[in-house]
Protein backbone atom coordinates (compact mmCIF):
# COMPACT_ATOMS: atom_id res chain seq x y z
CA UNK A 1 0.00 0.00 0.00
CA UNK A 2 2.99 2.27 0.92
CA UNK A 3 4.41 1.54 -2.10
CA UNK A 4 1.51 2.54 -4.19
CA UNK A 5 1.31 5.98 -2.75
CA UNK A 6 4.94 6.68 -3.51
CA UNK A 7 4.68 5.81 -6.41
CA UNK A 8 1.30 7.80 -7.19
CA UNK A 9 2.80 10.22 -5.42
CA UNK A 10 6.08 10.05 -7.91
CA UNK A 11 3.78 9.98 -11.02
CA UNK A 12 2.04 13.31 -10.21
CA UNK A 13 5.33 14.92 -9.37
CA UNK A 14 6.67 13.57 -12.70
CA UNK A 15 3.21 15.01 -14.76
CA UNK A 16 3.47 18.60 -12.84
CA UNK A 17 7.20 18.81 -13.89
CA UNK A 18 6.73 18.06 -17.45
CA UNK A 19 3.43 20.54 -17.53
CA UNK A 20 5.83 23.75 -15.89
CA UNK A 21 8.87 22.85 -18.42
CA UNK A 22 5.81 22.78 -21.41
CA UNK A 23 5.12 26.61 -19.85
CA UNK A 24 8.54 27.56 -19.75
CA UNK A 25 9.34 26.57 -23.06
CA UNK A 26 6.54 27.81 -24.88
CA UNK A 27 7.36 31.06 -22.94
CA UNK A 28 10.69 31.33 -24.10
CA UNK A 29 9.53 31.23 -27.45
CA UNK A 30 7.03 33.58 -27.34
CA UNK A 31 9.98 36.08 -25.97
CA UNK A 32 11.89 34.81 -29.03
CA UNK A 33 9.54 35.69 -31.16
CA UNK A 34 8.41 39.20 -29.49
CA UNK A 35 12.02 40.60 -30.50
CA UNK A 36 11.29 41.58 -34.34
CA UNK A 37 7.52 42.28 -33.76
CA UNK A 38 6.31 44.88 -35.86
CA UNK A 39 4.04 47.43 -34.05
CA UNK A 40 0.44 47.26 -35.05
CA UNK A 41 -0.33 50.79 -34.82
CA UNK A 42 1.38 53.96 -34.12
CA UNK A 43 -1.28 55.88 -33.34
CA UNK A 44 -1.97 54.22 -30.21
CA UNK A 45 1.38 55.11 -28.75
CA UNK A 46 1.93 55.59 -24.98
CA UNK A 47 1.79 59.38 -25.83
CA UNK A 48 -1.88 59.07 -26.08
CA UNK A 49 -2.44 58.03 -22.86
CA UNK A 50 -0.49 61.03 -21.58
CA UNK A 51 -2.55 64.21 -20.49
CA UNK A 52 -0.09 66.66 -20.72
CA UNK A 53 3.49 66.87 -20.52
CA UNK A 54 5.71 68.60 -17.90
CA UNK A 55 8.17 71.31 -18.69
CA UNK A 56 12.04 70.35 -18.60
CA UNK A 57 11.24 66.58 -19.22
CA UNK A 58 13.23 63.60 -20.65
CA UNK A 59 11.47 62.49 -24.10
CA UNK A 60 12.66 58.85 -24.77
CA UNK A 61 11.31 57.70 -28.24
CA UNK A 62 12.59 55.14 -30.32
CA UNK A 63 12.61 51.27 -30.61
CA UNK A 64 12.66 48.56 -28.08
CA UNK A 65 15.89 49.31 -27.36
CA UNK A 66 14.84 52.76 -25.93
CA UNK A 67 11.94 51.06 -24.57
CA UNK A 68 13.90 48.99 -22.10
CA UNK A 69 13.52 45.41 -22.75
CA UNK A 70 15.97 43.01 -21.56
CA UNK A 71 15.97 45.07 -18.28
CA UNK A 72 14.45 42.62 -15.34
CA UNK A 73 13.82 46.45 -13.36
CA UNK A 74 11.62 48.01 -16.36
CA UNK A 75 13.94 50.77 -16.20
CA UNK A 76 15.78 50.76 -18.99
CA UNK A 77 19.25 52.83 -19.61
CA UNK A 78 16.27 55.93 -19.62
CA UNK A 79 15.52 54.88 -16.76
CA UNK A 80 18.87 55.16 -14.89
CA UNK A 81 19.59 57.82 -16.95
CA UNK A 82 16.88 59.59 -15.46
CA UNK A 83 17.89 58.57 -12.22
CA UNK A 84 21.19 59.50 -12.79
CA UNK A 85 20.07 63.16 -13.05
CA UNK A 86 17.54 63.42 -10.19
CA UNK A 87 20.45 62.42 -7.80
CA UNK A 88 22.82 65.30 -9.16
CA UNK A 89 19.79 67.42 -9.12
CA UNK A 90 18.54 66.35 -5.98
CA UNK A 91 14.60 66.79 -7.01
CA UNK A 92 12.13 65.06 -9.51
CA UNK A 93 12.17 65.20 -12.87
CA UNK A 94 9.21 64.28 -15.43
CA UNK A 95 10.05 61.41 -17.95
CA UNK A 96 7.99 60.35 -20.84
CA UNK A 97 8.99 56.75 -22.75
CA UNK A 98 6.79 56.40 -25.67
CA UNK A 99 8.77 54.16 -27.34
CA UNK A 100 7.71 50.80 -29.51
CA UNK A 101 9.27 48.00 -29.70
CA UNK A 102 10.00 46.89 -33.25
CA UNK A 103 9.94 50.23 -34.47
CA UNK A 104 12.10 51.47 -37.70
CA UNK A 105 13.16 54.63 -38.98
CA UNK A 106 10.19 55.42 -41.10
CA UNK A 107 7.63 54.66 -38.60
CA UNK A 108 9.61 57.02 -35.80
CA UNK A 109 9.81 60.20 -38.38
CA UNK A 110 5.18 59.37 -38.16
CA UNK A 111 5.35 60.04 -34.87
CA UNK A 112 7.06 62.50 -34.34
CA UNK A 113 5.30 64.19 -36.48
CA UNK A 114 1.88 63.11 -34.70
CA UNK A 115 0.47 66.72 -33.57
CA UNK A 116 0.13 65.17 -29.72
CA UNK A 117 4.08 64.38 -30.31
CA UNK A 118 5.04 67.94 -30.83
CA UNK A 119 3.63 68.86 -27.16
CA UNK A 120 6.58 66.61 -25.99
CA UNK A 121 8.97 67.61 -27.74
CA UNK A 122 8.30 71.35 -27.10
CA UNK A 123 8.73 70.25 -23.18
CA UNK A 124 11.51 68.22 -23.82
CA UNK A 125 15.02 69.07 -21.90
CA UNK A 126 16.48 65.94 -23.21
CA UNK A 127 15.58 63.70 -25.84
CA UNK A 128 17.16 59.96 -26.11
CA UNK A 129 17.08 58.19 -29.10
CA UNK A 130 17.74 54.92 -30.20
CA UNK A 131 16.69 53.59 -34.00
CA UNK A 132 18.20 51.57 -36.62
CA UNK A 133 19.07 48.71 -35.38
CA UNK A 134 15.85 47.16 -37.52
CA UNK A 135 16.56 48.74 -40.25
CA UNK A 136 20.16 47.36 -40.28
CA UNK A 137 19.43 44.17 -39.03
CA UNK A 138 16.89 43.58 -42.19
CA UNK A 139 19.36 44.34 -44.69
CA UNK A 140 21.58 41.63 -43.36
CA UNK A 141 19.38 39.28 -43.78
CA UNK A 142 19.90 39.51 -47.81
CA UNK A 143 22.02 37.14 -49.86
CA UNK A 144 25.52 37.91 -49.72
CA UNK A 145 25.77 39.30 -53.47
CA UNK A 146 23.19 41.71 -53.22
CA UNK A 147 24.54 43.10 -49.04
CA UNK A 148 26.50 45.94 -50.64
CA UNK A 149 23.72 47.58 -52.74
CA UNK A 150 21.34 46.61 -49.96
CA UNK A 151 23.55 48.48 -47.36
CA UNK A 152 24.06 51.31 -48.87
CA UNK A 153 20.32 51.95 -50.08
CA UNK A 154 18.91 50.66 -46.36
CA UNK A 155 21.78 53.28 -45.01
CA UNK A 156 20.91 56.57 -47.54
CA UNK A 157 16.84 55.48 -46.38
CA UNK A 158 17.99 55.89 -43.02
CA UNK A 159 19.99 58.59 -43.09
CA UNK A 160 17.48 60.83 -44.85
CA UNK A 161 14.79 59.86 -42.17
CA UNK A 162 16.74 60.22 -39.30
CA UNK A 163 17.43 63.82 -40.93
CA UNK A 164 13.73 64.55 -41.07
CA UNK A 165 13.65 63.49 -37.62
CA UNK A 166 16.07 65.63 -36.40
CA UNK A 167 14.73 68.66 -38.32
CA UNK A 168 10.69 68.26 -37.31
CA UNK A 169 12.50 67.99 -33.93
CA UNK A 170 14.30 70.95 -34.33
CA UNK A 171 11.69 72.89 -35.65
CA UNK A 172 9.66 72.61 -32.17
CA UNK A 173 13.02 72.76 -29.88
CA UNK A 174 15.89 74.12 -30.75
CA UNK A 175 17.39 73.75 -27.17
CA UNK A 176 16.66 70.37 -25.94
CA UNK A 177 19.97 68.09 -26.10
CA UNK A 178 19.59 65.39 -28.16
CA UNK A 179 21.29 62.39 -27.50
CA UNK A 180 21.41 59.42 -29.83
CA UNK A 181 22.11 55.79 -29.23
CA UNK A 182 24.94 54.10 -31.70
CA UNK A 183 24.51 50.39 -32.75
CA UNK A 184 26.45 47.47 -31.20
CA UNK A 185 27.12 44.02 -32.43
CA UNK A 186 25.80 40.89 -31.37
CA UNK A 187 29.06 38.76 -33.17
CA UNK A 188 32.88 40.34 -32.72
CA UNK A 189 33.97 36.95 -34.45
CA UNK A 190 35.98 36.94 -37.22
CA UNK A 191 33.59 35.18 -39.11
CA UNK A 192 31.50 37.79 -39.08
CA UNK A 193 33.65 40.24 -40.16
CA UNK A 194 31.67 41.80 -43.21
CA UNK A 195 28.54 42.75 -41.21
CA UNK A 196 30.99 44.20 -38.53
CA UNK A 197 32.28 46.32 -41.26
CA UNK A 198 28.91 47.13 -42.04
CA UNK A 199 27.25 48.45 -38.60
CA UNK A 200 31.21 50.34 -38.53
CA UNK A 201 30.36 52.25 -41.44
CA UNK A 202 26.55 53.00 -40.01
CA UNK A 203 27.57 54.17 -37.09
CA UNK A 204 30.11 56.25 -38.65
CA UNK A 205 27.92 58.07 -40.91
CA UNK A 206 25.31 58.47 -38.05
CA UNK A 207 27.20 60.11 -35.96
CA UNK A 208 28.96 62.76 -38.70
CA UNK A 209 24.78 63.45 -39.11
CA UNK A 210 24.41 63.69 -35.78
CA UNK A 211 26.99 66.03 -34.75
CA UNK A 212 26.35 68.58 -37.52
CA UNK A 213 23.55 69.26 -35.30
CA UNK A 214 23.49 71.34 -31.79
CA UNK A 215 23.39 70.56 -29.02
CA UNK A 216 22.97 66.91 -30.53
CA UNK A 217 25.78 63.96 -29.25
CA UNK A 218 26.27 60.56 -30.67
CA UNK A 219 26.67 57.96 -27.42
CA UNK A 220 28.76 55.06 -28.90
CA UNK A 221 27.70 51.58 -27.90
CA UNK A 222 29.85 49.34 -29.96
CA UNK A 223 33.15 49.00 -27.73
CA UNK A 224 30.93 48.84 -24.88
CA UNK A 225 29.55 45.70 -25.90
CA UNK A 226 32.60 44.38 -27.34
CA UNK A 227 34.18 44.59 -24.01
CA UNK A 228 30.99 42.99 -21.85
CA UNK A 229 29.22 41.19 -24.47
CA UNK A 230 28.48 37.90 -22.43
CA UNK A 231 28.02 40.24 -19.19
CA UNK A 232 26.04 42.79 -21.25
CA UNK A 233 23.64 40.26 -23.76
CA UNK A 234 19.96 39.36 -22.22
CA UNK A 235 18.45 35.62 -22.36
CA UNK A 236 16.64 36.82 -25.63
CA UNK A 237 20.22 37.54 -27.45
CA UNK A 238 19.35 40.57 -28.47
CA UNK A 239 18.67 43.45 -25.84
CA UNK A 240 20.77 44.39 -23.24
CA UNK A 241 20.33 42.73 -20.18
CA UNK A 242 19.96 45.04 -16.98
CA UNK A 243 23.48 45.53 -16.62
CA UNK A 244 24.15 45.97 -19.97
CA UNK A 245 20.90 49.00 -19.66
CA UNK A 246 22.78 50.31 -16.82
CA UNK A 247 26.42 50.65 -18.42
CA UNK A 248 24.46 52.37 -21.60
CA UNK A 249 23.05 54.43 -19.16
CA UNK A 250 26.15 55.50 -17.33
CA UNK A 251 27.67 55.88 -20.55
CA UNK A 252 24.93 58.86 -21.76
CA UNK A 253 25.43 60.71 -18.20
CA UNK A 254 29.12 61.26 -18.71
CA UNK A 255 28.14 62.70 -21.90
CA UNK A 256 25.75 65.07 -20.57
CA UNK A 257 28.10 66.26 -17.59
Amino acid sequence: MIKKIIWYTVGIIFVLGLGFFAYGFKNAISIGNAINKEPNNIATTEEEKIDAFEADSVLVIGDSLARGTGDLTGKGFAGYVVEGLEKEKGADIPYYNIAIEGLKTQMLLSQVKEPKMAEGIRQAGIILISIGGNDLRAMTKTQSEEKLSSFNEAMRIFLDQLDQILRVIRLENEKAMIVFLGLYNLDYSATNAINSEYLLEWNHATQKLIESYEFTVFTPTYDLFKLNLEDYISQDGLHPNTKGHAAIGERILINLN
